[in-house]
């Protein structure tokens, strides 16, 4: 989700005070907090405008008392399909509420600009300008611009960006950034070293009209420029396929694109947007879904009338919250809409600037070292998951079936977790955790066993009979059947030679090549280390073990589940659920356990639990035989995000040019970190180069390094003459690390808390309060 909202607000009538967050009640139920009788209510929260309503100017009866938002939709821009979910979609001018075409053919409609011939050629041009700053007082913007005018003798100029809610400087203007660049080191030596090159636009399209064709592709010229689109009751409005509820207006802009904007009631607009900003399938905790409906619902509420002059309140992109219309509703989602609603958090009876960022990496950020231009006390940097002191007991142990050790004993293989899932699938015995065991040369009785085992789970037909001495060849042919190796499908005849490159190839008979290199292709058999097949010799256990899971892995067999760990109290019973919750398993016996320690995987002993620790599992009715643990990241609340973690590459030629736009400085030589936040991000950097320096700050640096986050280290390369070749960068996180964390929010409640507790730790001192 993208930036804060407006401060100019109107007020609305408080209904329910729930408490300041400062110093929160004893928990309830569940884990929120109740507002305890003395405290007094908080002031009526003030709301900003929403963008003009459709629904008074177009049909009176079809106002509502519920409030509203208008959201712009991300489309195509020269032709956009509508049609209504079921029943006839009525189309009306959007300035007199005149019905538009009412004979034309049942189905779909497409709106298509109309750009008369003059314009057609024309694109919208964009000049550069330089950025210096941008502040909150329109006074202090307009006195820098009018005092860089005359000191640099460029034209200024002062605007309000109502994407950010600042009032911007620019200054000078050229067609090329090339131009600009002596002109950006006078500013910078003018003491704004974060100055920049930007775009804008200048070109407005105009004589643009609309068209409407049916399905029968029957045109209709249309004299309004907008048009608005009104499903029957109960229907709901499709614009290229989605759909959408509410109303949905198509109007032309001043560049002659079309703009498709949904005007639905803010309850309805949080159904697209929570399951997309936090999907309820990979994070079923309702009491996460909850915390996620108040940030955005909050995040609306403050952002009404943000984009009035064009028409909407806000974007259906991250930045501003996604939203994806009706096809994107979730039942959990909406429940937890439904048991909020109308709550948002509210500072100083104004809506807070409800930021919130995927994954944080362990701690959030100050906001206005992310955002300079911002300062909000409640957006503060804070710990994702438990203090230390605290963490001591949390969790609980599981204990599994010992692990016999056998010291400086060589690993005959197959991989640990690999022969685990054979035996707690029955295709071998306890026995093949004995690696004096597994070395030993295989027996025909016990391999033809083994694959006859994986033959019943694989549906498969069962191995033909196999004769001591079992050499490799033999297990092959008697395996043809089972592996599905019926001729040369894999290899075309003549070319088997070219595939077995190894050093006896020779011993293999003519009429057996087909197979032997069909299965080097499956991967279902390879050479020794020294490069020899060997196909008269009789292989060991292990050997064959690894052929198994091979085949297991290509035929869905001996499979594990992918699960979370639910519940993990300590001293209690832990519960694991697997993707998507569709049942609940309980550790009550002492399975195998596995740990995974720097991507390796080894047998233990017992093991410590975590609520939302990722596992793999072997569950027969409902018995878990097989408990192996992902490797943690740590214990932060959001270690369970994929984006936790992360390596990024990047040689001179790429941060060249993703810094060129902010940091034009030629031929990169350096980047040095000048500040860190309280995270650890990276809150300053020096970017130097042949043709200068620039300083880049907070979020304009992940752009700019185009990175996960800027919570990050760098380990720079140089050739010998010291010229950079490249940087590994290492960081956590993924998003601007303001805010709730997302994922946290997840990690907070599934190890119990409240949604109540989960904003109110992240939003410092916000106060939880309910609106119409």
């Amino acid at each position: 989700m993208g930036y804060p909202p407006r401060v100019t607000l109107l007020a609305f009538t408080l209904l329910l005070a729930l408490g300041p967050a400062a110093a929160p009640p004893p928990a309830t139920a569940g884990g929120n907090r109740a507002a305890p009788a003395s405290r007094p209510a908080p002031p009526p929260p003030v709301l900003p405008p929403a963008a003009a309503s459709l629904f008074a100017a177009i049909d009176p009866g079809l106002a509502v008392a519920a409030p509203r938002v208008r959201v712009a939709l991300s489309t195509n821009r020269q032709e956009i399909p509508l049609a209504a979910t079921t029943g006839r979609l009525r189309l009306l001018d959007g300035r007199t509420g005149a019905e538009l075409w009412p004979d034309r053919s049942a189905g779909a409609v497409r709106v298509v600009r109309d750009v008369a011939a003059e314009d057609r050629d024309a694109t919208v041009e964009e000049v550069r300008r330089i950025q210096v700053g941008a502040f909150r007082d329109e006074p202090q913007a307009r006195d820098l611009g009018a005092r860089l005018e005359t000191e640099l003798r460029q034209p200024a100029v002062t605007f309000w960006d109502s994407d950010r809610n600042v009032w911007r400087v620019r200054i000078g203007q050229a067609k090329e950034p090339e131009e600009l660049k002596p002109l950006l080191a006078q500013v910078r030596e003018s003491g704004y070293p974060d100055a920049w090159i930007v775009r804008d636009p200048v070109l407005r399209l105009e004589g643009a009209t609309l068209r409407l064709l049916d399905a029968r592709w029957n045109v209709r010229a249309i004299a309004a420029d907008r048009i608005v689109a009104v499903p029957s009751a109960g229907a709901m409005v499709s614009v290229e396929g989605r759909p959408y509820r509410g109303l949905v207006e198509i109007r032309l802009t001043p560049y002659g694109e079309l703009l498709a904007i949904n005007e639905v009631a803010v309850e309805d607009y949080l159904r697209g947007v929570v399951p997309e900003e936090l999907g309820p399938n990979l994070y079923p905790e309702l009491e996460a879904q909850k915390a996620q409906a108040v940030a955005a619902r909050t995040y609306a509420y403050g952002n009404l009338g943000q984009f009035t002059a064009d028409g909407y309140d806000m974007c259906d992109t991250p930045r501003c919250q996604v939203y994806r219309g009706a096809g994107s509703e979730q039942p959990l989602s909406d429940q937890a809409i439904r048991e909020t609603r109308g709550e948002i958090l509210a500072w100083n009876a104004a809506p807070v600037n409800a930021l919130f960022t995927s994954t944080c990496g362990g701690h959030t950020e100050d906001v206005e070292l992310v955002f300079p231009e911002w300062d909000y006390p409640y957006l503060r940097g804070v710990p994702c998951g438990l203090p230390p002191k605290d963490r001591k007991g949390r969790g609980t142990t599981v204990v599994g079936n010992p692990v016999a050790s056998v010291p400086g004993a060589p690993d005959p293989g197959p991989e640990p977790l690999d022969l685990a899932r054979l035996v707690a699938h029955g295709i071998v015995g306890r026995e093949a955790y004995d690696p004096g065991w597994r070395g030993v040369p295989v027996r025909a009785g016990e391999a033809w066993s083994w694959f006859a085992a994986l033959a019943a789970q694989a549906g498969k037909p069962a191995p033909a009979a196999v004769t001591d001495p079992a050499g490799r060849l033999a297990l092959w042919r008697a395996t043809r059947g089972l592996l599905g190796i019926e001729g040369n499908e894999l290899v075309a005849p003549g070319d088997e030679a070219l595939v077995l490159a190894v050093e006896d190839a020779d011993l293999v008979a003519p009429e057996d090549l087909s197979l032997v290199a069909t299965l080097f292709v499956r991967g279902l058999a390879y050479p020794d280390a020294e490069g020899r097949l060997d196909p008269l010799g009789v292989p060991s256990r292990a050997e064959v073990l690894g052929w198994i899971a091979r085949a297991a892995d290509q035929y869905a067999a001996a499979g594990l589940e992918e699960a979370q760990v639910t519940a993990a109290p300590a001293g209690g019973p832990v519960k694991i659920a697997p993707k998507g919750g569709r049942r609940e398993w309980t550790v009550a016996v002492a399975p195998d356990l596995l740990a995974e320690v720097g991507g390796a995987w080894h047998r233990v002993g017992r093991v410590d639990l975590l609520a939302g620790d990722r596992v793999l599992v072997a569950a027969d009715d409902g018995r878990i035989g097989l408990l192996a643990l992902r490797e943690r990241a740590g214990s932060s609340d959001d270690r369970t995000s994929s984006k936790y973690r992360w390596t990024k590459v990047k040689d001179r030629a790429d941060l060249e040019t993703s810094l060129a736009p902010v940091a034009p400085v030629g031929e990169l030589r350096d980047l040095k970190i000048l500040a860190r936040g309280r995270s650890g991000r990276v809150t300053a950097m020096e970017i130097v180069g042949s043709d200068g320096r620039a300083i880049v700050e907070g979020f304009r640096l992940r752009r700019a390094l185009d990175l996960p986050e800027t919570l990050f280290s760098m380990d720079i390369q140089r050739d010998r003459d010291g010229t950079l070749r490249r940087i590994t960068f290492r960081g956590r996180g993924w998003g601007h690390g303001v805010g709730m964390c997302q994922v946290g929010a997840f990690g907070m409640a599934r190890r119990g808390a409240g949604y109540r507790e989960i904003l109110t730790h992240y939003y410092t001192g916000v106060v939880l309060v309910k609106v119409p």
